[in-house]
C-alpha cells in the first residue's frame, strides 16, 4: 500500500506539472516530504497511519479499499500536496498515540494514552487525530477520556467484537469535522459502543486474566493499581518491578494445596 501510494503521487504530479523546472522541483519536494513521513513511522506502520489518518477526515473505509478510494480522490497536483499536508499534521499526534513514551504530552492525556496502548486498542486513533486537530486541550482530554472508558469497557473486559467499533469512531470523527462540532457531539456518538453498567458489571464478574501472559500481567497491575488510587488516593506506577500480583491460589502449588484438584486451580487461580 505504501508503495502503490507513492507511484501513484508520482504519477499524478507528473502529469500536471508543464513547466520543466517546476516540475522538477516539486517531484524533489514530493519526494524529500514522503521520505520524511515514512521514515518518522517506518514504511511497516504507514498504512495504519495512513488508514487512520483518512478515516478520520473522510467516510469510513475498510482496509482493502483504502488505496483505491485515495486513488479516485487523489487526481491533480493541488489534491496531491494537500494529502501531503494533512499528514503531516497528522503525524505527531499518531505517534503520541502509539508511542506515549516519548511523547511531550501533559501526564493526564499521556497516561490516557499509554493505557490504550496497554489495551492494545487502536480503533480510537482516526477520532483521535481529528480531536486534537479540532479541539482545545480541554476537550481534546475529554475525547481521550472517553475513548479510555469505552476502550476498557468494551475491548479489555467485554471483549467485544471491533468491527462495527471502528465506524462508530470514523462517524464520531465526522461529527467533530463539521464547522460547530464539539467534544460532547463526537461523545454522544460513542453511546453505541459503551457497554451499560449492567453488562459491564456482569462481564467485569467473570473476567479472567491469566497472568502467564507478561501482557496480561501487566494490565492486571494497571487495573489494580487504578482501582487503588480511585479508593486511597495512592498514585502507583503499575510499571514497577517492585509491585507482584498475588493470586487466589498459587500458580505453582506445593504441600499444602491437595484439597484442590486441577480443575480447581485452573478455574480459581486467575
Amino acid at each position: 500500500a505504501t508503495d502503490l501510494l507513492k507511484n501513484h503521487l508520482f504519477s499524478v504530479l507528473h502529469g500536471n506539472s508543464p513547466e520543466h523546472e517546476t516540475h522538477q522541483q516539486e517531484m524533489k519536494l514530493l519526494e524529500d516530504r514522503w521520505e520524511s513521513i515514512v521514515s518518522r513511522l517506518g514504511a511497516d506502520t504507514f498504512p495504519e497511519f495512513l488508514r487512520s489518518h483518512w478515516n478520520g477526515r473522510h467516510a469510513f473505509v475498510r482496509q482493502n479499499d483504502l488505496f483505491k478510494t485515495i486513488r479516485h480522490k487523489i487526481t491533480d497536483r493541488s489534491a496531491v500536496f494537500n494529502l501531503l499536508n494533512a499528514l503531516e499534521t497528522d503525524i505527531d499526534t499518531y505517534l503520541a498515540l502509539t508511542q506515549p513514551a516519548g511523547s511531550h504530552w501533559e501526564k493526564t492525556a499521556k497516561n490516557y494514552a499509554t493505557a490504550m496502548k496497554l489495551f492494545r486498542v487502536k480503533q480510537q486513533i482516526p477520532l483521535l487525530l481529528t480531536a486534537k486537530r479540532q479541539l482545545d486541550r480541554s476537550q481534546f482530554e475529554q475525547v481521550l477520556r472517553a475513548c479510555w472508558v469505552v476502550a476498557f469497557r468494551y475491548n479489555v473486559i467485554g471483549n467485544l467484537p471491533p468491527n462495527e467499533q471502528e465506524r462508530v469512531y470514523s462517524q464520531a470523527a465526522q461529527q467533530l469535522n463539521q464547522a460547530s462540532g464539539k467534544a460532547h457531539d463526537a461523545i454522544n456518538k460513542l453511546q453505541a459502543i459503551y457497554p451499560s453498567d449492567d453488562v459491564f458489571k456482569a462481564s467485569f464478574t467473570d473476567k479472567t486474566l491469566r497472568t502467564t501472559d507478561s501482557s496480561k500481567n501487566k494490565l492486571v497491575r494497571y487495573i489494580l493499581c487504578v482501582l487503588e488510587r480511585q479508593h486511597s488516593g495512592m498514585d502507583l506506577d503499575f510499571d514497577s518491578a517492585s509491585l507482584t500480583v498475588e493470586h487466589i491460589l498459587p500458580q505453582n502449588p506445593h504441600v499444602g494445596w491437595e484439597l484442590f484438584n486441577e480443575d480447581d486451580l485452573e478455574q480459581f487461580t486467575y
